[in-house]
């Protein structure tokens, strides 16, 4: 009688919040000060959700032979499953965000890395930074000079990662031949787009996705820290259980711009 208490308790406010954002009777933010607009899907909403549908049946069934395993498993079998949950974890990202409507597929990580009013980091690195210790060196006093955006409100340590990618890119043209190999269909279009707008080298397209692809594999890659810390207080098949729970989280695929 309980597990099913838990299960209504777990599935019924989902099931609530997702009649309410479908059918626009819960506001997406706050009224007269900030609100997201509702996308309406340009094709058939199952259509769109099919992949992400296939991909979180795949998602869960993996997690469910998990838990059935995870107990029994010594150091090298729980490392094993909690690599293929990373893994999984991508997969999932990848597929949820590409199910997205158009100009809200992964195709945002061009627009929203390149351009400095989104993030800017990247734009500083190429253009500002190519000397970088003398960048580091008045990077508080360029702080000082006002309206920097992005740039002012974290510090200088995104605008080095940029720098390393780049030079890791210009140091590795096969890098940048096998980068452009897997660039998904939304993302290939906005780059193909934005070429058209801004210069765009093939150094800089890699780039960007390269960065997308590590944030993204970062964020994937944090169910390993979050089943450690759920075994300080709970079994392994918990843990794991738990641990599974991150990559559905929204903030993942939903916040997270590059």
């Amino acid at each position: 009688m309980r597990r099913p208490i838990i299960y209504a308790a777990l599935i019924l406010p989902v099931l609530a919040l997702a009649w309410g954002v479908s059918l626009g009777t819960f506001p997406l933010g706050v009224p007269g000060e900030w609100e997201w607009s509702r996308v309406v899907p340009s094709d058939s909403l199952f259509l769109a959700l099919l992949p992400a549908l296939v991909g979180a049946g795949l998602y869960v069934g993996f997690a469910w032979l998990g838990a059935q395993s995870i107990s029994r498993c010594g150091r090298r079998g729980t490392a094993a499953w909690l690599g293929g949950l990373a893994a999984a974890g991508f997969a999932w990202l990848w597929v949820a965000q590409e199910s997205a409507p158009e100009n809200f597929q992964l195709s945002k990580a061009a627009w929203v890395l390149y351009y400095r009013g989104p993030s800017g980091y990247f734009s500083e690195a190429r253009d500002l930074a190519g000397d970088l210790p003398q960048y580091l060196a008045g990077y508080e006093r360029k702080m000082t000079e006002g309206d920097v955006l992005h740039i002012g409100t974290h510090p200088p340590g995104l605008v080095v990662a940029m720098r390393g990618l780049i030079g890791l890119c210009r140091s590795a043209p096969e890098l940048v031949d096998l980068l452009a190999f897997t660039e998904s269909a939304s993302a290939r279009a906005a780059f193909d787009e934005l070429k058209k707008r801004e210069p765009l080298a093939p150094i800089d397209r890699a780039v960007l996705w390269l960065a997308f692809l590590l944030v993204q594999a970062c964020a994937s890659l944090t169910v390993i820290p979050l089943f450690g810390l759920c075994r300080m207080s709970c079994s392994r098949r918990a843990s794991w259980q738990a641990t599974a729970f991150w990559p559905a989280v929204p903030a993942p695929s939903g916040f997270r711009k590059s």
